[in-house]
């Protein structure tokens, strides 16, 4: 969708909610889902303190767990990850919580928060993330609907003119017609 646009979000159990909308060309969620744990990182490595992450992205778990357990970081976005890696504090870990409640009888890992608590603060995150681009999403409907007015008026103003100037175009094309015959 050329009209997409990326946001991010970190809540936290002091109630803190940061956001932010992406920057850059990829607008995609997964782009929302790494500025969410760069954020997270910055904060977690600016108070030396191990954080727990709760992210609603597969992929992302999987490759931080990856890293976090073997040091291996290697994959796309080289130096995303080399700056991820360089944030961590000792002791960080990371779980995957189904966002929107999509997987009901899904429960966090032992030894983390419970439950109920979880899907608050990944709600939390979500509605945050949605608010950031609350506005920009009727400026681009409006962007839309511009362009579209623009299109229809420009294909109208180009049938009325091919239809005025048909005539002059026939004269033309027999007027080359008969300089080829001569």
């Amino acid at each position: 969708d050329r009209w997409q646009r990326a946001s991010w979000a970190v809540s936290t159990l002091s109630g803190t909610t940061v956001q932010g909308a992406v920057t850059g060309f990829e607008q995609t969620p997964a782009a929302g889902e790494r500025a969410a744990l760069l954020q997270a990182c910055l904060a977690s490595s600016a108070a030396n303190r191990p954080v727990m992450l709760l992210i609603d992205n597969q992929a992302l778990v999987r490759r931080l767990q990856r890293g976090i357990s073997t040091g291996r970081w290697e994959g796309d976005l080289p130096l995303f990850w080399q700056r991820i890696s360089g944030l961590l504090i000792q002791g960080t870990v990371c779980t995957w919580i189904p966002s929107h409640n999509k997987v009901p009888d899904w429960t966090p890992p032992d030894g983390w928060i419970d439950v109920h608590l979880c899907r608050v603060l990944n709600a939390t995150a979500d509605a945050q993330a949605g608010e950031v681009l609350r506005d920009s999403r009727s400026m681009i409907a409006a962007a839309v609907q511009r362009h579209q007015r623009a299109v229809a008026w420009a294909a109208a103003v180009w049938r009325l003119q091919r239809l005025r100037t048909l005539p002059f175009w026939q004269v033309v094309l027999d007027q080359q017609t008969f300089l080829a015959e001569c």
